[in-house]
């Protein structure tokens, strides 16, 4: 499976979903998720996942 053109981690897959943990992006927006069965035929879902604004925060912690 991947996602944007990268590979997911594939957590648990069951006849009606896959659980994947998705790799990172540089970007928000959608993208394109491709899964590939044991057969080799693939199947595409066009902007299937949708990565959400990427923030940077500083948190400060004290006793």
């Amino acid at each position: 499976m991947t996602i944007g053109g990268q590979s997911a981690t594939i957590v648990r897959v069951t006849p009606t979903f896959i659980e994947a943990i998705t790799p990172a992006a540089t970007t928000a927006g959608a993208a394109h998720v491709m899964v590939r069965a044991g057969s080799g035929a693939t199947i595409t879902l066009a902007q299937g996942f949708v990565y959400g604004a990427i923030s940077r925060r500083r948190v400060t912690m004290s006793p």
